[in-house]
């Protein structure tokens, strides 16, 4: 949601009380339905509990008259000088409105880590025994990926796809590989490679919406995890309690 004025001014006045009694709950049944009204109004919650012997108004007065001085300003040194001078308190609400945004951001990005650890589960591998004797060197490269050397087992799936490119488990273990090596948005292309004809097609979707998650991509997560709910499948268990996780 974009932080506009007039979103600004909506959370001051609710939260000051200033608002009549239908304007609070026009707002207040309006938070209860946008989420991401909902995000904003924490935010700005908590940097009104951790500045409020500031006046708002002053305050944003006051930032602007820096930005102008520091834009105006002849040199870098003249510009510390004159941010110097400024009151010690606006400059210790910078650092707290930084500090609050930071935490929120890691707060969030560790949330969604969590969620990722919590679901996934790397493609279990076929049975090895069925691959032929004269392709040995295939059973290395997949002994190597059970074994969660996905460094070494990448290396020889990038070959296998390319050699076996109808091989739709293969580009999902090199696929479950990128996921492991740092190479998630490479993971993503191989996985949207797959169609809805395609006999792996919702796993694909699941590693999809696995990977947009580990990037925080989450609306990316989110329209995936309902399209394997409407899919109703395999996968469709795992992605309610994920999407729910995610509410």
């Amino acid at each position: 949601m974009e932080r506009t004025e007039k979103t600004y001014d909506q959370i001051e006045r609710y939260l000051s009380g200033a608002m009549t009694d239908q304007e609070r709950l026009k707002f207040e049944d309006e938070l209860h339905k946008n989420r991401a009204l909902q995000n904003e109004f924490v935010k700005h919650k908590t940097m009104h509990m951790s500045l409020k012997d500031v006046d708002s108004l002053a305050f944003r007065k006051r930032l602007a008259d820096i930005e102008n001085e520091i834009s105006t300003a002849t040199s870098w040194r003249q510009r510390v000088i004159n941010l110097v001078k400024r009151n010690w308190r606006v400059a210790a609400s910078i650092a707290i409105l930084i500090g609050i945004t930071a935490l929120l951001v890691l707060q969030n990005q560790k949330a969604e880590v969590q969620l990722y650890d919590k679901y996934y589960v790397p493609f279990p591998i076929e049975d090895l025994t069925r691959t032929p004797s004269d392709r040995s060197y295939e059973t290395k490269i997949l002994n190597a990926y059970t074994e969660k050397n996905y460094e070494k087992a990448q290396s020889g799936l990038e070959t296998l796809v390319v050699t076996y490119p109808d091989s739709l488990v293969y580009q999902l273990y090199l696929g479950n590989c990128y996921l492991n090596t740092g190479r998630t948005a490479e993971a993503i292309n191989i996985f949207q490679n797959f169609n809805n004809n395609d006999a792996f097609y919702e796993t694909a979707l699941w590693y999809r919406a696995l990977s947009h998650l580990k990037l925080n991509e989450i609306q990316a997560a989110k329209s995936l995890l309902n399209t394997l709910i409407d899919y109703d499948g395999i996968y469709g268990n795992e992605a309610k309690k994920l999407l729910e996780d995610l509410h």
